[in-house]
């Protein structure tokens, strides 16, 4: 995959530029596959990708369909970004395998909103307000309260910060319209339903390449009750950090009625329909001064998300989401049957009635060698890049609205979409190509994703959360339209293709005797004269040591791992290039197994205690560490247990 992949970033003409030398390793290379549009659904060229916190692998362009390509290394989870002057940036986290590709959902790139507001310390509460957005989930704008005196100050990229005298504030939302999912920031926790997000910026900030602008004082954010939550909900809120590409959650907000106007306006906020008390507006944080504008710019009878945040990012309101009742997954995937080593033969031809082949053998005059046919080698066939598919059983649910279906082969996803039916199935023939055309020589993975469709739920969480945002619910929220549907998938994955006879000897189906090949993806050693030996083939599971001697002690560091001793080691795991970390628990260490089954200590000098912030992880100190995580960029996360901490390593 590696070598295949290298046109991307290789020459001085490459479209994939900055790569550092050696960065791809052979081992661990991939391709991130995927497409950018503009909010409309056009292709968006002249966007640069790359990779967050992996400047090693440098950078591309979108394409003049939107498309790009981005080779990597894989082994676990990496975050795409995508940035282009005039639109708001967005990041999308994928998971990327060892030698293969990976690809990531569809991005559109949004500008920002036309309305800007002028906003400096006053005497006044100031008020900015973005311009009105209207889809067929309603209609709604967000309005920003300052508080008087509020000062803000802008974070730039280096860590650095910079007060702002004067901002010209923007409120931007993502959430618009059909391809609203596509523009979000950054993709939401597994259990948040879509619902409403918007970018709320400082033009200052944004032209100085700001990562977030700081209030000393809490801002105050409504949003039009436009999907007619009840009053007294929560509002679940959390903000997108581009800087460690996550999702955060902060404080609830809380969904409010304008009950009277005038000189003394009341609001209700734990839907009683009563005028909150002032003990409840002071756990609101919503003043008198606040009241009044409230009361200017909105008619009585309103209801309204407030929420309150101390800086901009995006912002995201975001209640948790569950399937009907009566849901369920899609059909288990069909039994796979793999070709036995040794099938069973007919007299005369060779024929193997399991796998429906057929064989010929000729002598090959002079010398010990005979030329050797298979059917299933032979150019054209189609069976080995066959895949039957079932989408549903006898039954499927009230609920169901459709079938999906995409496969994944060969950095190509095919899509197809089916009515609620019972008893389909569907049958996809790869026709052996890669996603650059190109004819693929042996078997690849095809994942296989068949999705059931259904109508979100909205769902709330526990009262007494403060922050619930991303959170699980699992009390249905009634009378509400969530704006998204819900999947529930089943996957699993089958290899396509085969070795061709013409790949080993160029005769159209015939294979020297003496002439064997190997075919990595499908770990099958195939014969010249016609037979095989698979890896999947063998018989029960294997148990082998990779490291330790079954002494007791400390030793080996430097040497193979299989010699080295630990002192009840006692939790393991594994980076994205191979590396297996064990943690040494009696030893106070953390070693590693590198690929190649050398055995190294990478924190920890041994010594019991706490010390070594700021400096090299292996002459800190540790208290009998248990449990270690490695992070995406292959960061060591370490719990160290009775220093009550969890310690990270460098990568």
């Amino acid at each position: 995959m590696a070598a295949s992949s290298a046109f991307l970033y290789s020459g001085s003409d490459s479209i994939q530029k900055g790569v550092a030398p050696g960065a791809i390793k052979a081992v661990r290379g991939a391709v991130i596959r995927g497409r950018v549009l503009d909010r409309t659904g056009q292709p968006l060229s002249g966007v640069r990708v790359d990779v967050l916190d992996h400047p090693e692998f440098g950078r591309t362009l979108s394409r003049e369909d939107g498309r790009f390509d981005l080779a990597v290394n894989g082994g676990g989870a990496l975050t795409v970004s995508y940035s282009r002057d005039g639109y708001l940036s967005s990041q999308r986290q994928v998971e990327v395998p060892w030698q293969d590709f990976a690809a990531v959902e569809d991005v559109r790139m949004i500008a920002v909103d036309a309305a800007v507001t002028r906003i400096e310390p006053s005497a006044q509460i100031e008020v900015a307000r973005s311009s009105p957005v209207s889809d067929a989930d309603g209609e709604r704008r967000v309005t920003m309260m300052f508080e008087p005196g509020t000062h803000a100050t802008m974070r730039l990229a280096d860590g650095s910060q910079r007060p702002l005298s004067s901002m010209g504030v923007r409120a931007t939302e993502f959430t618009v319209g059909a391809g609203g999912p596509e523009a979000m920031p950054g993709e939401l926790p597994p259990t948040s339903a879509y619902t409403y997000a918007a970018e709320l910026s400082v033009d200052e900030a944004q032209a100085a390449g700001a990562t977030r602008v700081d209030f000393d004082k809490p801002i105050a954010v409504y949003v039009d009750n436009f999907l007619d939550m009840p009053v007294g909900t929560h509002v679940p809120l959390g903000y997108y950090d581009r800087v460690r590409g996550t999702w955060v959650a902060a404080r609830d907000g809380r969904v409010i009625k304008l009950l009277q106007a005038g000189p003394n306006p009341t609001v209700d906020s734990d839907g009683d329909g009563q005028p909150d008390s002032q003990d409840q507006l002071d756990q609101l944080g919503l003043d008198e001064a606040e009241l009044g504008r409230l009361a200017g710019l909105y008619a009585p009878g309103a209801t309204l998300w407030r929420v309150q945040v101390d800086h901009f990012t995006p912002w995201d309101c975001n209640w948790p989401y569950r399937p009907p009742d009566d849901a369920r997954p899609p059909p288990p995937p069909p039994t796979e049957k793999p070709r036995p080593d040794e099938p069973c033969k007919e007299g005369g031809c060779v024929i193997t009635p399991e796998d429906q082949t057929l064989g010929e053998q000729i002598d090959v005059t002079g010398t010990p060698f005979t030329l050797n046919y298979r059917s299933d080698r032979a150019p054209g066939r189609t069976t080995a890049n066959t895949l039957e598919i079932p989408l549903s059983d006898s039954t499927v649910p009230a609920s169901l609205r459709r079938i999906e279906l995409e496969i994944q082969v060969a950095g190509r996803t095919i899509t197809r979409s089916f009515p609620a039916q019972p008893n389909l199935s569907t049958t996809f023939v790869w026709d052996g190509k890669d996603a650059y055309g190109r004819t693929v020589r042996g078997a690849r993975p095809a994942t296989v994703s068949v999705g059931y469709v259904y109508p979100a739920v909205y769902a709330t969480t526990r009262s007494e959360f403060e922050r619930s945002f991303g959170a699980f619910g699992d009390v249905a929220l009634g009378g509400n339209r969530a704006r998204q549907e819900i999947t529930l998938f089943q996957q699993w994955t089958r290899r396509v293709g085969t070795l061709a006879a013409d790949g080993q000897a160029g005769l159209h189906g015939w294979a020297l005797s003496a002439h064997h090949a190997y075919d990595p993806a499908a770990r099958t050693l195939l014969f010249g004269d016609g037979g095989q030996r698979s890896a999947d083939n063998a018989a029960g599971a294997q148990i082998a040591t990779v490291a330790g001697n079954g002494q007791v002690g400390f030793g080996g560091d430097g040497g193979p791992a299989t010699a080295a001793t630990f002192n009840d080691p006692n939790g393991v795991a594994v980076g994205p290039d191979g590396s297996l970390y064990i943690v040494d628990h009696l030893n106070d260490r953390v070693r590693r197994v590198g690929p190649h089954g050398t055995i190294t200590t990478v924190a920890g000098n041994g010594q019991r205690g706490f010390g070594g912030d700021g400096g090299p992880a292996t002459a800190a100190e540790l208290f009998l560490p248990h449990g270690i995580a490695v992070g995406a960029d292959g960061s060591l996360y370490i719990a160290d247990t009775f220093n009550f901490r969890v310690r990270r390593g460098g990568a």
